[in-house]
C-alpha cells in the first residue's frame, strides 16, 4: 500500500519540494507501516509516544521540525558485525537516536575499529565516522541486547515472507523469548 501512495505523492512533493516529517500517534498506529511510506516519501518518522511526559514529547517533535535531515543514511561496521538491523536505516533528524542490532562475529577485544555513518545533508554528501569498541566481558554486553536483536531479526523475516522464514522465526523466537 505505501508503494502505491509514495508512487503518486513522490513526483508531486519533489516538485514542491515539500520536507515530510511524519508522526504517529494512537495505539493502533502501525510504525512499521508508517516507517514503510516514510522511506518511500524520504520522509523522516517519529513515534510520538516514547515513555516522556506529552508536554516535553511535543517540544521535542517541534525542535526537531526545525533541524536538518540526513536523507538516505547508510551504515556501514565492521565485519565482525553481522545480522545487522535494521538493515535499511530511515532519515534521521539531525542528533536523533537510531539504535542498531547486530550479531558479533568475532570479537576483536579490545581492539577499536570504525563505524560510518553516512548520507546526504542539506543536499551534500555527508558522514560521520566513530570509533567502535566491545569485548567479550560480560561488563560490556546487556543480557536484553540478545533478545532486542532476534525482535528485530523476526520483524525482517516478517517482512521478507519467505517460505523458510516460518521456521527461522520459530526458533528464534523460542531461543530468545520473543
Amino acid at each position: 500500500v505505501s508503494e502505491h501512495v509514495a508512487a503518486r505523492a513522490k513526483p508531486w512533493l519533489a516538485k514542491k519540494k515539500v520536507d515530510v516529517r511524519l508522526v504517529g500517534a494512537g495505539v493502533t498506529v502501525d510504525l512499521a507501516a508508517l516507517s514503510a511510506l516514510g522511506r518511500e516519501l524520504g520522509a523522516t518518522v517519529q513515534p510520538l509516544a516514547t515513555g516522556e511526559a506529552l508536554p516535553r514529547r511535543l517540544e521535542q517533535l517541534a525542535a526537531s521540525l526545525r533541524m536538518p535531515v540526513v536523507r538516505s543514511p547508510s551504515l556501514e561496521l565492521p565485519s565482525s558485525m553481522t545480522y545487522v538491523f535494521p538493515r535499511k536505516l530511515p532519515n534521521l533528524v539531525v542528533g536523533e537516536e537510531v539504535r542498531v542490532y547486530g550479531q558479533l562475529a568475532a570479537p576483536e577485544d579490545g581492539k577499536p575499529t570504525l563505524g560510518r555513518l553516512s548520507g546526504e545533508l542539506a543536499a551534500a554528501p555527508w558522514e560521520l565516522v566513530s570509533e567502535v569498541a566491545w569485548g567479550a566481558g560480560a561488563e560490556r554486553q546487556a543480557a536484553i541486547d540478545p533478545r532486542l536483536w532476534a525482535a528485530a531479526r523476526i520483524a525482517a523475516l516478517v517482512a521478507s515472507g519467505g517460505p523458510s522464514a516460518k521456521k527461522a522465526i520459530i526458533e528464534l523466537s523460542k531461543r530468545f523469548h520473543v
